[in-house]
């Protein structure tokens, strides 16, 4: 992310980047789209970040903050097309020529931000400008709701996701927890559903339901841990 810092992401590094992340899924059949990873984790996500608005957000303060000093490129150039206070609203960039790209970007971008308040972090001001980013690429792109939820809408998954997080548990159980309620293992329900085996009845219990020889264990278990969908948030 270093070569953002200094000038806009593009869309092909957006997707190089997150292809390098997409190693959590390695070896998998099912994945959660990285869409869903950004959801809160009390919408069924991880919090991922969202890496294009990330990126903008550390080219845009770090542009702010070089702006902010005596005898910088950066400075002149700022001076130069008055970028140095808020452009109106909407911003008019075609002022700016073509091949300064980036300056229309940073003019477009802080037309709808807020400058560093004083006395403010340096930290806690990338965070807001992260925060206002995603916020904009939310409403310009509504996020899908969770795949799970739409399959399965009568359970209270809000209680599921609350329950998965505040359960005391090792990190890998509850990573494998996320995996069995995202239905992401290869139970023979949903291998039957894309036709890969002949039968949704598990192999070793012969009922139907979302576990298989290599989940049945965990799956027979979920009550006892509090994470069974359709006991969500009971005392049990």
């Amino acid at each position: 992310m270093a070569h953002s810092t200094n000038f806009p992401i593009s869309k092909e590094h957006v997707r190089y980047l997150a292809k390098a992340i997409w190693f959590i899924w390695k070896g998998t059949i099912f994945c959660v789209p990285m869409s869903t990873l950004q959801h809160r984790r009390e919408e069924g996500g991880l919090e991922l970040l969202d890496i294009e608005a990330k990126c903008r957000a550390l080219f845009l303060t770090k542009m702010r903050d070089q702006g902010a000093k005596e005898g910088t490129l950066t400075t002149a150039w700022l001076q130069r097309w008055d970028l140095q206070k808020p452009e109106g609203n909407p911003p008019n960039v075609l002022r700016i020529p073509r091949t300064f790209e980036y300056l229309r970007i940073y003019a477009l971008e802080w037309a709808y931000l807020e400058l560093r308040r004083q006395e403010e972090t340096l930290r806690h001001f990338k965070q807001r400008v992260y925060g206002t980013l995603r916020n904009k690429a939310t409403m310009a792109t509504p996020p899908r709701e969770v795949c799970i939820t739409q399959i399965q809408p009568g359970i209270d998954w809000g209680k599921v996701w609350n329950n998965l997080h505040s359960i005391p548990t090792s990190e890998g159980a509850r990573s494998a927890w996320y995996a069995v309620l995202h239905d992401l293992l290869p139970t023979n329900t949903r291998l039957h559903r894309i036709q890969l085996v002949e039968t949704e009845n598990c192999t070793l219990c012969g009922e139907k339901g979302y576990h298989s020889p290599q989940t049945h264990g965990m799956w027979g278990s979920r009550r006892n841990m509090g994470m069974d969908p359709n006991t969500a948030g009971s005392d049990t």
